[in-house]
């Protein structure tokens, strides 16, 4: 069944003007799907004809040693939103199971290359565009299945220059792909031995196991109670690819013992800046070190995060420290807004009910008596009203009755499911935005201020796998960035 050349109707706007793919009537090896058309799409009725495919087809496609002609160029939704908005992942979706559905099982391509962040997350959510970017994906899609390639838009490169570099890496990454050269690596270690020092004879065994010649390297890593306060939990190191050890911050003998052992060697840090303040609270000091981030920076075509190198140089897949922390922090929060709750009152603090005039008795009275009494109750009750609703402004702006209020309301927003393409509530967002006097009212009741984002809200186990992985990733992207710039050197002298 061919694909439609026009729309039969989206629920979210029905006569929205329609732009199909393009491309070659037959089988094709390479599919290249956007989000949605912008303005000159529409004009034209083809995608990718502005700004960005002009990009596509003069910058970008040639580093794949492709043309426009050689691929089925095409978008997840197929109409413009008013204004030309960036559809969310559901209208992409929904278009996508109408039209783009059927392109796929007409033109049976190899290589699904999916273009911005829209349109790969609207087809598979389960991406990591950021990590994953330019690299190969076995991928099942409906009832096609074959290779997804996820990349940056074009029209990112042209919003910001810091896209241009990777745009160019992504597509040249496009061309190895289909040319069989694009080796992806792999974890040698996938069962690497992490643990905690808990003995001084323990970690002079671990510092011994290996003749120690000068220049030896050792990998270490920091993690701190939060990021605001810097204040040291732990550090780890390692000395051996697949391994990694942490001590933690509060034993002072074995941190005095490593610190008698660390001239001999050469010490790794990917992000040096940080981790040498951090040491420095604890009392160590370096001399000699190295940074993998600056070696990173330097070659120029590269990341800096850890994360990303140690995936796309080792294969490794690690977890950041808001995927790790944030999770059980954030049941932290929870708890601690219970227990504000019941300090503050769950609705608020209680403000005494409106005091009534009883009702009154005219009988016996004359007619004009009774008209007098009837004015004059009516009268008071009229101030006697206002001078409530004053005080119940004021009592609304009372710090207490403030916190209280926003107290329930970030509970409730936090168990409240957000939306698709939501974030979560971010309750320290939150906590920042409370001016202080709310926030003193909080502490007054509370004793503690909202528990901030940190690594002592992890169960201990994960923390230490979490902490030794970073010093095992920077041990093993080292050589990875000294292949990178041996070759980029020969590159440049020819």
């Amino acid at each position: 069944m061919r694909p439609p050349s026009q729309c039969a109707g989206c629920p979210d706007q029905p006569r929205a003007q329609f732009v199909p793919g393009v491309g070659p009537e037959r089988l094709v090896r390479v599919m290249l799907v956007g989000e949605t058309p912008a303005v000159e799409e529409c004009k034209y009725g083809i995608p990718f004809c502005g700004r960005s495919g002009r990009e596509l087809d003069r910058q970008y496609l040639p580093l794949a040693d492709l043309q426009r002609d050689d691929c089925w160029i095409s978008n997840v939704r197929k109409c413009p939103l008013p204004g030309f908005a960036n559809p969310n992942l559901t209208q992409a979706r929904q278009c996508a199971e109408r039209h783009l559905k059927l392109e796929l099982r007409y033109h049976q391509p190899e290589y699904l290359v999916t273009l911005g962040a829209v349109a790969c997350h609207a087809l598979f959510p389960e991406c990591d565009l950021d990590l994953e970017c330019g690299l190969p994906r076995p991928a099942r899609l409906w009832d096609w299945e074959g290779i997804h390639v996820p990349l940056y838009h074009p029209a990112a490169g042209l919003h910001s220059a810091d896209f241009m570099i990777p745009l160019q890496e992504n597509f040249k990454s496009l061309g190895q792909i289909l040319t069989g050269r694009l080796v992806l690596p792999e974890d040698e270690y996938p069962d690497p031995v992490y643990g905690e020092v808990e003995s001084a004879s323990q970690l002079q065994h671990l510092l011994s196991e290996d003749p120690c010649g000068f220049g030896q390297l050792l990998a270490m890593d920091t993690e701190v109670l939060s990021l605001a306060s810097k204040q040291p939990w732990c550090l780890s190191f390692s000395l051996h690819p697949g391994t990694g050890w942490m001590v933690d911050a509060t034993r002072q003998d074995l941190l005095a013992m490593l610190g008698r052992h660390l001239d001999r060697f050469r010490i790794l840090f990917h992000n040096a800046l940080f981790d040498l303040e951090v040491l420095a609270r604890v009392g160590l000091s370096i001399r000699r070190f190295d940074d993998s981030m600056l070696r990173a920076y330097h070659l120029g075509n590269l990341r800096q995060g850890l994360k990303w190198l140690a995936y796309r140089l080792c294969g490794m897949r690690m977890r950041s420290f808001e995927d790790v922390v944030y999770p059980h922090s954030r049941l932290k929060v929870r708890e601690w807004l219970e227990r504000a709750q019941a300090a503050l009152g769950r609705d608020g603090c209680q403000l005494p009910a409106e005091e009534k005039l009883p009702r009154g008795k005219y009988a016996g009275m004359s007619q004009t008596q009774a008209a007098i009494r009837r004015q004059a109750d009516t009268l008071l009750r009229q101030a006697m009203h206002q001078e409530y609703m004053a005080h119940k402004r004021e009592f609304r702006q009372l710090p207490e009755t403030r916190a209280a209020a926003l107290v329930g309301r970030l509970a409730a927003d936090m168990d409240a499911t957000p939306a698709e393409g939501q974030e979560p509530t971010d309750p320290w967002r939150r906590w920042e935005g409370w001016d202080e006097p709310v926030q003193q009212a909080i502490r007054q009741r509370m004793g503690a201020s909202l528990p901030q984002p940190s690594i002592v809200h992890v169960p201990r186990p994960l923390a230490i796998r979490y902490a030794c992985r970073d010093a095992d990733a920077t041990l093993r992207i080292r050589p990875r960035l000294i292949e990178r710039a041996v070759r980029l050197r020969q590159e440049v002298r020819g």
